[in-house]
């Protein structure tokens, strides 16, 4: 399968493009400096631009099966919250154009999704998110609502924390709770490139953690 991956340079994304490319996948992937690939610069088609840039979008997305991005904004800088926003509704508008439908992404576990009950603990994240990063939570739930009435065939994964060093090689997933407060990020991206052989969670926001 053709894959475009956007955050191919960040830490969910280095992970994910080497799995990617184990499995036999084809990846175009957009970037600012191709030379953060490292020795994977070799082995992907490479589109030059950011998430930002709307005419970089459409030129990723042409001639691919399917569009996975971990891009995220700068979490520990300010950010505009509209740009960022925006930066989605293009990416869908340019899959349209390109007739391109499966998108997977990753948002977090304190997303809101409208019509569906939340666990206890998303509950808490969502308070505790909302009183630290206020921006990032109300940018997190604009990506999920667009997303969410694309009429793309999405699914948007909400992990809690992303960490490394503790793979366990199963994923705890539900649409409305958690089981644990993290994820692996090799448990993540395992989890992510499955969804590409399964329609389990077409059209739907679970939540993952690692399970023991």
């Amino acid at each position: 399968m053709k894959i475009a991956l956007l955050g191919s340079t960040g830490f969910v994304g280095t992970v994910l493009l080497k799995k990617a490319l184990a499995q036999g996948h084809q990846v175009k992937v957009l970037v600012r400096s191709p030379e953060k690939l490292g020795d994977a610069k070799a082995k992907v088609e490479v589109a030059r631009g950011d998430v930002l840039d709307p005419a970089a979008l459409e030129t990723l997305v042409q001639n691919v099966d399917a569009v996975i991005s971990v891009a995220s904004p700068p979490m520990k800088e300010k950010f505009d919250v509209e740009k960022y926003a925006r930066a989605t509704q293009n990416l869908i508008s340019a899959m349209k154009s390109a007739k391109v439908n499966r998108l997977i992404t990753i948002t977090g576990a304190a997303a809101e999704v409208a019509g569906k009950k939340r666990g206890f603990k998303p509950a808490l994240m969502r308070f505790l998110l909302g009183m630290l990063a206020p921006d990032a939570m109300k940018l997190k739930d604009m990506e999920l609502t667009a997303i969410a009435a694309s009429g793309l065939n999405w699914t948007v994964i909400r992990p809690p924390t992303i960490g490394s060093g503790k793979p366990t090689g199963n994923v705890a997933a539900s649409e409305s709770d958690l089981t644990g407060m993290s994820i692996d990020v090799e448990d993540i991206s395992d989890f992510i490139l499955s969804l590409l052989k399964t329609n389990a969670w077409d059209r739907k926001a679970p939540i993952v953690s690692s399970k023991k």
